[in-house]
């Protein structure tokens, strides 16, 4: 990843979901800095927020690098490269990663269950 990559994803992602604001949660890459800090800084739909510093468990992404490691990469022994390419791009499309970082992080209240 780089500056230039994350800013081409993030017009994608403009033009993809027009009129409706973006909310980007992000880690402390050095690509989240730089010239695609200012492209968010520039586009009013755009906001972010960073994930505090050495706390990978608050990033849901984290979770999934985990896990598919797990599944993929762990103690197997590729043939071919392609081979671990493809294992891992089928693991990635074939999985439903559940994770609940609100409800961990900011359980609701059961009696609010009527409300919603």
């Amino acid at each position: 990843m780089n500056g230039e990559n994350t800013i081409h994803f993030l017009q994608h992602m403009l033009t993809c979901v027009p009129h409706v604001p973006i909310l980007l949660l992000w880690d402390r890459a050095t690509w989240h800095k730089g010239i695609a800090r200012q492209f968010v800084e520039d586009h009013a739909r755009l906001q972010m927020i960073y994930f505090p510093p050495a706390c990978p468990d608050l990033n849901p992404q984290e979770h999934v690098w985990k896990q598919t490691r797990a599944e993929v990469g762990h103690l197997r022994d590729y043939a071919h490269l392609s081979d671990l390419r493809h294992a891992f791009q089928s693991f990635l499309e074939q999985t439903l990663f559940r994770f609940r970082w609100i409800e961990k992080y900011f359980p609701i209240p059961s009696y609010t269950s009527v409300f919603i």
